[in-house]
C-alpha cells in the first residue's frame, strides 16, 4: 500500500513537471560557465557576447557575477562567443571549445594595459542575498586554511569547530556539498579549504527543505578540469588528555566523457577523558541533596567507505550513484564516580558507582539523482534508501560505603530502521522571477528492544518493545520574483504525516496521529547603494527524535534515571525577522513564537524518592533575539566581531518558575597575514549565563589558534591550539518543578592538534545528489 501510495504521488508530481517542461521546449537555448583567470580566480565584470555565424552579429550578451559566472541566450544555429574584461586580452570561443574546457574560460593578462594601470584593493569576502550571506573562498586568504572543518569556524554567523557548528539564532544547520546532503560531519575534515569556491549560510531557507531546517550551509567547491587518476590524503592527530587519530584517502578517476569513479576511506580513533560533577537537591519538605564526583573515559573507533559514478553530459546535465557503509565496531563508555546523598533530617549515605556502557552500530545508505535541463527549466530527482542497527550493554552499579546496601543493573537496547525517500524538484523562469515546485515522500520504520537484564523488574524497568511506522508527503512551490531593486518572494509547503506508535505490539491510539500542516514563507528584499534590507516570515514544525519516543528508563544512580516520552508532539515555531547589511556590517533580529517546544525537565519520581529526566513539550512563549556581525580587511589583518542576544519569556513548572534571563554570545576573530605565506588564526568565544528552555547556562570562555601554511608541492600544515589558556568549564543547569539539577564538565578541551595533508592532481567529485527524506535521517 505504501509503495502504492509513493507511485501515485510521484506519478502526479511528475506529470505536472513534464507538462510545465515541455511546454517551454522551443524557448532560447543558453549557456552557462565561468570566467577565470590564468591562476583560476574567478574574474567578475567581464563581457560575454554572443555573434552569430557567418555575419558576426549580435545575439546576446551579459556581465559576469561576482564569482565569474555566467548564463547567456544562444541561438540555435552556429555562433561563438567573445569574453572580454579591463586588464585582460579579448578572446573568442566555439561553442565546442567552451564545453572541452569544462564551460570554464580562461582570459590572459594584458601585460601592456596592466604596467599601465595599478589597482589596489581587497576583495569583498561576503554578500548579502535573501536566503543570508554568500562567502567567497576561492582566491582569499581562508583557502589556505587547512579544512573544510576548520574553514567553516572562521566565516560569519557560524559558531563552533569539529563538526559541532551552530547559525547564530537559527540552530543547527544542514550542510550540502556540491547539492549533496553531507551525512556524516566528520566529511569536513577530509575537505581541503583550497578545493573550496565559496559558502552560502542560510538563514531563511525557503520551502524546498524540510519543514524543521532552520539554518542550512551550502559549500560548493571549484570544478576542476583534467582527466586521469587523482587523488587526496589527509591524516591528524590531536592530544588532549587522551589520542585520537584521523586518516582520510580519496581516490578518483575522471574519463573525458564527463564520467567520474570516486572512492573515499576513512579511519578515525577518539578518545576523550573528562572530571564530571553532578549536583541534586529534590523535594519539598524533606530536602535530598546529592553530589555526584566522577571521571568519564571514552574511545570510539569509526569506519567508512564511499564509492560511486557520476556523470555529466551537455553543460546542465547529470546523473550519479553513491553507496556509503558506516561502522562503529565499539564504543566504550566509563564514569567511576563517588556519590554522597543526605537530606535535611539526617542519614548520609555515600556510595561508589560504576557504569559502563558498550555500543556498536552500522549503517547502510544508496543514494541516486537525476539533474536534467529541459528548455529553461531544471529538474531534479533524488531517491535514497538507508538502513541501519545499533546496540547497547548498560551496566551500572553501586555500592554503599556506609551500609550493606548494593545495586546492579544491566540492560540491553537494541534498534533497527529502514528510510525510503524520494523528492523532486522543477525550477523554471516565470515573467521576471523563478518558480520552484516539487514534491517529497518518504516512509520511515523504527524498532527499539529494551530488555532488562536485572534479576527484578519494576513497574517502569521492564522488557518493552517500541515499533514506530511512518509516511511523510510533502508538496512546496515557492516563487520569486526580481524587480530592479527589490525582491518578492513567497511560498508554501504542505505536509500530510501519517505516524503509527507501538508499545509491545499494540497500537496506541493516543500516539498514532495523522497531521496535515501549511507552512507559509514570505518575504521582501530590498537594495539601495550599500543598503540591504530583508523582511521574511516564515513557520517551522519540529517532530521528536525516535529515541525519544520510548517508554525505557536508564539507570543513572540511586536518585536520578533517565526516561523517554511516547506522548511527545511535534512543536511549531512562528518566526519573522529582518536581515539589514551595510558595507561591512551586519544586523539581523528575530521574533519567533514557540508552540509546544521540546525541552528536558526534571521531576519527582518513585515516590519522591529520585528524580527522573525526561523531554516534554512546554507551555508557549516566545523568544527575541538579535546578532550582529562586523568584518573588516586590511593587508596582514581581518578582524571579525559577532554578536548574539536573546530573550525569553518562558513560565513554566510547579512551583511556577520565570526562564527569562538573557543569554549572550561574542566571538572575536582574528586573522593575521604573516611572512613567506604563512597564516595565523585567533579566537576568542563568550558565552554569558542565561537562560535557554528549560536550561541554564552558567557562561564559559575559552581561545583557540591555527597557524597555517600550504606549499606548492600540494603539502598543507595546519597546528591548531584548542582552549590554550584552560580556561573552558561547560557548567549547565536545570531547575524545573521542585528539582535542580546542574552538572560540570572539564577536560577534552585543552588540546593540541597536527594536521597534515597532500592533493595529487586533485579534482573534487561533481556529485550532486542532493538527498531526499533528510529530516527524517536526522530524526534517525
Amino acid at each position: 500500500m505504501m509503495r502504492n501510495n509513493c507511485l501515485l504521488f510521484f506519478a502526479i508530481i511528475f506529470t505536472a513537471a513534464y507538462s510545465s517542461l515541455c511546454a517551454q521546449s522551443d524557448k532560447p537555448l543558453e549557456i552557462k560557465g565561468k570566467v577565470v583567470s590564468e591562476q583560476n580566480s574567478p574574474v567578475p565584470y567581464a563581457n560575454v557576447i554572443v555573434h552569430t555565424l557567418p555575419d558576426s552579429a549580435f545575439y546576446s550578451g551579459v556581465v559576469t557575477a561576482d564569482d565569474g559566472s555566467f548564463t547567456v541566450e544562444t541561438p540555435a544555429g552556429d555562433y561563438f562567443l567573445a569574453v572580454s574584461c579591463i586588464g585582460f586580452k579579448t578572446e573568442n570561443y566555439s561553442p565546442s571549445q567552451v564545453q572541452a574546457n569544462g564551460f570554464r574560460i580562461k582570459l590572459q593578462e594584458d601585460t601592456q594595459l596592466l604596467q599601465e594601470v595599478q589597482v589596489v584593493g581587497y576583495r569583498k569576502l561576503f554578500r548579502p542575498t535573501k536566503e543570508g550571506l554568500s562567502v567567497n573562498i576561492e582566491a582569499t586568504p581562508l583557502s589556505r586554511i587547512g579544512t573544510l572543518d576548520q574553514l567553516l569556524s572562521q566565516l560569519p554567523l557560524i559558531a563552533g569547530e569539529n563538526g559541532d557548528f551552530t547559525v547564530l539564532g537559527h540552530g543547527k544547520p544542514e550542510f550540502y556539498l556540491n547539492n549533496r546532503k553531507i551525512r556524516d560531519l566528520s566529511e569536513l575534515t577530509t575537505i581541503h579549504s583550497s578545493d573550496v569556491e565559496s559558502v552560502d549560510i542560510v538563514t531563511n531557507p525557503g520551502t524546498r527543505y524540510g519543514s524543521e531546517i532552520t539554518s542550512v550551509i551550502r559549500i560548493k567547491t571549484k570544478k576542476k578540469q583534467g582527466q586521469g587518476l587523482s587523488g587526496s590524503a589527509l591524516a591528524s592527530v590531536t592530544k588532549d588528555e587522551k589520542w585520537s587519530t584521523n586518516e582520510n584517502l580519496h581516490l578518483m578517476y575522471s574519463f573525458s566523457n564527463g564520467m567520474q569513479l570516486f572512492s573515499n576511506v576513512n579511519l578515525s580513533s577518539t578518545a576523550f577523558k573528562q572530571k564530571r560533577e553532578y549536583h541534586e537537591a529534590f523535594g519539598q519538605e524533606a530536602i535530598t541533596r546529592t553530589d555526584t564526583y566522577g571521571t568519564a573515559e571514552n574511545s570510539a573507533n569509526r569506519y567508512t567507505w564511499q564509492s560511486g559514478f557520476n556523470y555529466d553530459y551537455g553543460s546542465s546535465n547529470s546523473l550519479g550513484v553513491r553507496y556509503e557503509w558506516k561502522r562503529t565496531p565499539k564504543v566504550d563508555f566509563t564514569l567511576a564516580s563517588r556519590i554522597n546523598t543526605e537530606t535535611n533530617t539526617g542519614n548520609p549515605e555515600t556510595f561508589s558507582g560504576t557504569t559502563a556502557i558498550h555500543s556498536d552500530d552500522s549503517r547502510h545508505s544508496l543514494n541516486a539523482y537525476l539533474i536534467q535541463k529541459v528548455g529553461k527549466s531544471n529538474l531534479s530527482f533524488d531517491a535514497d534508501y538507508l538502513h541501519g542497527d545499533e546496540a547497547k550493554v548498560n551496566t551500572t552499579s553501586e555500592i554503599s560505603l556506609s551500609a550493606d546496601d548494593k545495586q546492579n543493573i544491566l540492560t540491553h537496547f537494541n534498534s533497527s530502521y529502514d528510510l525510503y525517500a524520494a523528492k523532486l524538484e522543477v525550477s523554471t523562469p516565470v515573467a521576471k522571477g523563478e518558480l520552484l515546485y516539487g514534491g517529497e515522500f518518504s516512509h520511515t520504520g523504527r524498532e527499539q528492544l529494551f530488555d532488562n537484564k536485572t534479576s527484578t523488574e519494576t513497574s517502569f524497568l521492564k522488557t518493552t518493545k517500541d515499533n514506530t511506522q511512518q509516511n511523510l508527503y510533502a508538496l512546496f512551490a515557492e516563487y520569486d520574483y526580481s524587480l530592479k531593486r527589490t525582491n518578492f518572494y513567497a511560498g508554501v509547503r504542505y505536509e500530510r504525516n501519517d505516524f503509527t506508535y507501538k508499545q509491545n505490539d499494540s497500537i496506541i491510539s493516543e500516539q498514532s496521529k495523522k497531521y496535515n500542516t501549511w507552512l507559509p514563507y514570505a518575504g521582501i528584499k530590498f537594495n539601495i547603494k550599500d543598503v540591504t534590507l530583508n523582511l521574511r516570515y516564515k513557520t517551522y514544525i519540529f517532530r521528536p527524535g525516535y529515541s525519544l519516543l520510548t517508554s525505557n528508563y536508564t539507570y543513572v544512580s540511586h536518585t536520578l534515571w533517565e526516561t523517554g516520552n511516547p506522548y511527545l508532539k511535534p512543536s511549531t515555531r512562528y518566526n519573522g525577522g529582518f536581515d539589514l547589511s551595510w558595507k561591512d556590517f551586519q544586523l539581523m533580529g528575530d521574533i519567533t513564537h514557540r508552540k509546544q517546544d521540546i525541552s528536558p525537565v526534571y521531576e519527582e519520581f518513585n515516590d519522591g524518592k529520585s528524580i527522573v529526566s525526561k523531554d516534554i513539550n512546554l507551555p508557549e512563549y516566545n523568544i527575541y533575539s538579535l546578532t550582529a556581525v562586523y568584518s573588516h580587511t586590511t593587508k596582514i589583518w581581518q578582524p571579525s566581531v559577532q554578536a548574539y542576544i536573546q530573550f525569553q519569556d518562558l513560565k513554566y513548572g510547579n512551583p511556577r518558575r520565570s526562564y527569562n534571563k538573557p543569554l549572550c554570545q561574542i566571538m572575536f576573530r582574528n586573522r593575521f597575514t604573516l611572512p613567506s605565506d604563512y597564516y595565523l588564526y585567533l579566537n576568542a568565544f563568550y558565552l554569558s549565563k542565561g537562560n535557554d528552555r528549560a536550561l541554564y547556562s552558567f557562561g564559559m570562555f575559552y581561545m583557540s589558534g591555527t597557524v597555517q601554511k600550504k606549499f606548492k608541492s600540494g603539502l598543507s600544515v595546519s597546528l591548531r591550539a584548542s582552549d590554550f589558556l584552560n580556561t573552558l568549564k561547560q557548567k549547565n543547569g536545570v531547575f524545573t518543578n521542585t528539582v535542580s539539577y546542574d552538572y560540570v564538565t572539564t577536560g577534552a578541551s585543552h588540546a593540541i592538534s597536527l594536521t597534515l595533508s597532500y592533493d595529487l592532481n586533485m579534482t573534487k567529485s561533481k556529485y550532486k545528489g542532493t538527498g531526499a527524506g533528510e529530516s527524517e535521517k536526522d530524526r534517525l
